[in-house]
């Protein structure tokens, strides 16, 4: 199954607070804040109440800004999202995203 959701584009920049991906990629070009990369997940203590897996990668940062970002995530959670130009689809065949 695969559960697509894309934003942004022309209808205006996507933002989210405290957020959480628990994902096998990021892709874009990125700029990070206070970044902590290749941290322990289960040691992450950004965002109160979240922890990764134990023994598995970990990022964290106090901000990041990703411009044309693709991701295969199994979750997201944050604060505050705000998706401009939302579209979401659901595809019961596993055809790839990207």
């Amino acid at each position: 199954m695969v559960f697509k959701l894309t934003a942004g584009g022309p209808a205006g920049e996507v933002t989210a607070s405290s957020l959480v991906i628990d994902g096998e990629d990021l892709q874009g070009d990125a700029t990070f804040g206070t970044a902590q990369i290749g941290r322990d997940a289960s040691t992450l203590d950004q965002v109160e109440g979240v922890k990764g897996e134990p023994g598995k990668f970990g990022l964290q940062a106090g901000n990041i800004e990703v411009v044309g970002v693709r991701s295969r995530a199994w979750s997201a959670t944050g604060g505050d999202f705000r998706l401009k130009g939302l579209r979401l689809s659901v595809s019961l065949d596993g055809a790839k995203c990207f």
